[in-house]
């Protein structure tokens, strides 16, 4: 069955709709990436054979918590703005909405350097090889994704399409 098109909300409506996409992204978001970010550390250390890697993601929510915010919410704007102009242009509230946004959050980060692991420190020997890198940038692909798939299911129940 072919329904018609919805006509556009109002500017006011779209607005505040707008305005709520952002935050629920900027309040939400980065809070959701922790919770993601430590339980994928937490499970790469023990799939990787670390010990006492199961006691990362503890400590990460902990710490994190003061953290979250300041590390993500530039991201989580990213995320939300570009959610924003999607469901603008589609004129619906489909799912995938979400995690797209967090793909274009991912690229841009990405794109200006800042998915990379901080550097450690030099050992004796010279510089070594982190095998964890390539995890680490999965990882946040990952949580940029997820976070804004979470928010983006949580946003789209208060838009009018």
């Amino acid at each position: 069955m072919v329904t018609a098109p919805t006509p556009p909300p109002s500017r006011r409506a779209a607005l505040w709709g707008a305005v709520k996409v952002l935050l629920i992204y900027c309040a939400a978001g980065p809070l959701v990436g922790l919770f993601v970010f430590a339980a994928g550390v937490s499970l790469a250390m023990v799939v990787g054979g670390q010990p006492g890697g199961e006691w990362l993601g503890p400590f990460f929510l902990l710490y994190g918590l003061l953290f979250a915010h300041f590390v993500g919410i530039a991201w989580a704007a990213v995320a939300a703005l570009a959610a924003i102009a999607m469901w603008r242009l589609a004129r619906a509230k489909p799912a995938w909405i979400g995690p797209a946004g967090g793909l274009i959050s991912f690229a841009l980060a990405a794109l200006t350097g800042h998915v990379e692991l901080p550097a450690g420190p030099e050992s004796p020997v010279g510089g070594s090889v982190d095998n964890f890198a390539l995890v680490y940038v999965g990882l946040m692909a990952l949580v940029h994704v997820v976070s804004a798939w979470v928010c983006w299911l949580a946003a789209r129940g208060m838009l009018r399409s």
